[in-house]
């Protein structure tokens, strides 16, 4: 038994593709409880699971420096997207179907899949975030702006993907962020916080929070 990093629902809830410590992905039934097939091709953990528009294509992130497309239907991985030496991919979303974003400790990338090649990157303006592990992402569904939470920082990080920088952070005095999501209209930016506490912040001008949400019953921490 290796223990799981990542998983990813498709087909309506039918099915699910985990990732793991023993550096491959597996397909589950989720009607039967069965795993269908196992595909090979990382040689480290995979950390991160996202799907391409349509369910047909799901892409991985491993600690072995690369991204790994594969087809769902066949297991075919269909292409290899290779970072830096010693890079690892922590996270990684796919915003709609030909693009993927990738987070690693040197930063954030957008890769265009067609051509396979890295068409952006983009740094923290904050020097000692450079260096800290991302620990959750999400990409706006209009592919313009981007939210993403580093371990052990006390801000979310907005991005602006069309200009390529940093443009604000959002900031809880209270508590320490640990997962964020977007809203399906990319208009709120939902916070998973310490003692499981949520927080809704705007994500246009002026960037405030709108809503604190607290369980007085529950005090562990919002992971995902």
């Amino acid at each position: 038994r290796y223990s799981v990093q990542a998983v990813v629902i498709l087909h309506g809830g039918r099915t699910a593709v985990s990732g793991g410590v023993d550096c491959s992905l597996k397909v589950w039934d989720l009607q039967s409880l069965t795993c269908s097939a196992t595909w090979a091709g990382h040689t480290c953990t995979v950390l991160c699971l996202a799907a391409l528009l349509g369910d047909q294509h799901v892409v991985s992130s491993s600690r072995d420096g690369t991204l790994r497309v594969w087809e769902v239907a066949s297991g075919a991985c269909t292409a290899v997207l290779h970072g830096e030496p010693d890079e690892q991919f922590f996270k990684v979303s796919a915003p709609g179907g030909t693009r993927v974003v990738s987070a690693s400790c040197s930063g954030f990338k957008i890769w265009d899949l067609p051509t396979r090649t890295c068409t952006a990157a983009l740094q923290s303006d904050t020097p000692q975030t450079r260096t800290y592990m991302i620990v959750s992402m999400a990409v706006s569904p209009d592919l313009r702006y981007m939210v993403s939470v580093a371990y052990g920082e006390r801000a979310v990080s907005v991005w602006d993907l069309q200009a390529g920088r940093q443009l604000t952070q959002l900031h809880d005095t209270c508590y320490v962020p640990n997962a964020v999501v977007l809203t399906p209209d990319g208009k709120y930016a939902i916070v998973g916080l310490d003692y499981a506490t949520i927080s809704v912040w705007r994500m246009f001008p002026p960037w405030d929070k709108v809503a604190t949400i607290s369980s007085n019953d529950v005090k562990d921490f919002i992971r995902c």
